[in-house]
């Protein structure tokens, strides 16, 4: 009898340590999440919602349920960054970049361009593949060239040399760009 118990208890332990072991990660098929099969990014709100770059538009997962915002000229999103000053969402597209004002008790989003701000000549950019905040400005990355928003002033400048950008990063208080003439760092619009 004694035997049959510690047996069982054996078994009970055993497979309690496997269950344990396997990771809590549930896929989703772009059938249930009603977007494309392409995701290009993905960050998390301190309010533990998830948005991900999608080529149908920017989706948001809440825990429960899905919800796709598309920018204006319903493009793939290929990257995006919170702005947790504001609770926007910047984003960049293909000829396309701005941000989703967000309100976080209806989560209902309104998108906002910024191509408006633009020279004639640079509205025609191709992808951005990188959006991050340096200090008070956002910086918006294509192949072509670099566009620095100042959210204060509802301007944007253009970093435009020639150089093929290939990506962007901010390293300390540093933005730092790496494209076909080498690795430079960005103050103002000059490498």
């Amino acid at each position: 009898m004694i035997r049959k118990i510690l047996l069982t208890i054996a078994v009970l332990a055993c497979s309690g340590v496997s269950l344990a072991q396997q990771p809590l990660v549930r896929n989703f098929s772009p059938q249930e999440y009603g977007g494309a099969t392409q995701n290009w990014c993905i960050m998390q709100t301190p309010s533990n919602r998830m948005f991900f770059g999608n080529n149908q538009g920017l989706m948001v997962f809440d825990g429960d349920r899905w919800i796709t915002h598309y920018v204006s000229n319903y493009s793939p999103v290929r990257a995006a960054c919170l702005d947790s000053r504001t609770n926007w969402i910047y984003v960049g597209a293909s000829n396309e970049f701005g941000y989703f004002e967000t309100d976080t008790e209806q989560y209902k989003a309104t998108y906002h361009s910024l191509i408006g701000l633009l020279p004639q000549q640079y509205r025609s950019f191709g992808e951005i593949w990188n959006v991050l905040r340096a200090g008070e400005n956002l910086i918006f990355q294509s192949k072509i060239a670099i566009f620095v928003y100042d959210p204060r002033r509802q301007s944007i400048k253009v970093c435009d040399n020639g150089m093929r950008h290939e990506c962007i990063a901010l390293i300390g208080n540093k933005v730092v760009v790496a494209g076909s003439g080498g690795v430079f760092t960005l103050q103002g619009t000059t490498l």
